[in-house]
């Protein structure tokens, strides 16, 4: 009975751990091909984490196989007098039970040989989408469209009608940017930095708006906090992914939106990784109209790559083929000054990994060239739009 007990536990353990259903699989893999997105590495079309959750699930099972004959064996007694008489107890029962324990037996064989065998089948199922996804990427590969069907950059109609399918620039941005947690820890920052403003409490009753939402890592951190924000983005992939997640994102370039957008309507404005996508009169109309949607005491906040950094400005900046050229902080911060929106902060984003700073930084000259050379990656600027 204990290991119909083990046996009954693993298999609702089974079911409310939820693992993998290759039906809602292949059903998301036909569904991410027909809107010509790439599968993702943390889709539910990906079966790595089924994978290990299987792997939990052998290793139950493993024990449950090793327990499977314990019915009717005598358990370890102490060697006392109740531990004698509990034996010889335990043994009067055991040939009461003759015709019973060889049935508990064979049910606990059959039990095991059916779970070893649906385990065996979900591998290979398993097995079998890994199959397909890689033969799906082949054709994808092959299938590269040949017009320029890609939707503008987040600039609309100062932007250049690129050449890359969306589901590429959706992949690019994964294998460069980080999986959505990573990236999501990386924006708490910006959380927080609004957070102390001095009018906070007033920022948070208003709208805000993220230019160029992406796979909507900001607007579910600002959605949990009871906040109404919208996010644009001219990728129909990433808007997709958005939409799933019940996000509060649309298809829409920022130029164009911000045009149709009320004056004095927005509370904060938040473009990420956006203005380094812009042409210089894009990246001028874009602070032009932001500062124009923002209320008074509004905040405009703006991350973009570090060319002070001088291996990001050099060749890492590069790895995205959209980037139109990099922006300098002294830069983006008269273009916003220029239009009254007063920058009251720089923050210093993503910092080199502790392992690839130079030793001996307590001289001048090695510090100075430790900053140039792994100096913060990314940096990002708030400006509040002045009455």
């Amino acid at each position: 009975m204990l290991v119909l007990g083990l046996v009954s536990c693993k298999i609702l353990t089974f079911r409310k751990e939820e693992p993998v259903n290759v039906r809602d699989i292949v059903r998301q893999i036909h569904a991410d091909i027909e809107r010509g997105e790439s599968i993702r590495a943390d889709s539910p079309a990906s079966n790595s984490a089924a994978k290990r959750q299987l792997t939990a699930l052998r290793n139950s099972y493993a024990r449950v196989y090793a327990v499977r004959h314990l019915a009717g064996t005598t358990p370890p007694s102490p060697d006392t007098l109740r531990g004698s008489l509990g034996k010889y107890l335990v043994r009067i029962v055991q040939r009461m039970l003759f015709w019973y324990t060889p049935q508990i037996h064979r049910f606990q064989d059959e039990a095991t040989l059916l779970l070893d065998g649906l385990f065996r089948m979900v591998e290979l199922q398993l097995d079998q989408i890994d199959s397909l996804r890689a033969e799906v990427t082949a054709l994808r590969r092959d299938s590269w469209p040949s017009r320029t069907d890609s939707p503008q950059v987040a600039g609309g109609d100062s932007g250049v009608a690129g050449a890359l399918p969306a589901s590429f620039e959706y992949a690019l941005q994964d294998h460069f940017r980080g999986s959505e947690q990573q990236t999501a820890i990386k924006l708490q920052v910006w959380l927080e930095a609004i957070n102390g403003m001095a009018n906070a409490n007033q920022l948070k009753t208003g709208s805000w708006l993220d230019i160029g939402c992406g796979r909507g890592e900001w607007l579910q951190m600002v959605t949990k906090t009871g906040i109404r924000v919208t996010g644009i983005d001219p990728s129909s992939a990433v808007i997709a992914h958005c939409c799933e997640a019940n996000l509060p994102a649309e298809k829409a370039d920022a130029l164009g939106w911000l045009e149709r957008c009320p004056d004095a309507s927005l509370a904060v404005i938040t473009a990420f990784h956006v203005v380094e996508h812009l042409p210089p009169e894009g990246l001028v109309k874009l602070v032009q109209l932001a500062a124009r949607k923002l209320q008074p005491r509004g905040i405009l906040a703006i991350e973009t790559p570090n060319p002070a950094n001088l291996p990001m400005g050099a060749h890492r900046f590069w790895n995205d083929p959209t980037h139109q050229r990099p922006v300098p902080a002294a830069l983006l911060r008269f273009v916003m000054n220029y239009f009254n929106v007063n920058v009251v902060k720089q923050l210093e984003l993503n910092p080199c990994p502790e392992a690839e700073h130079l030793p001996f930084t307590e001289i001048e000259m090695v510090r100075r060239i430790d900053q140039l050379m792994y100096g913060p990656q990314d940096y990002g600027l708030i400006g509040v739009r002045e009455s």
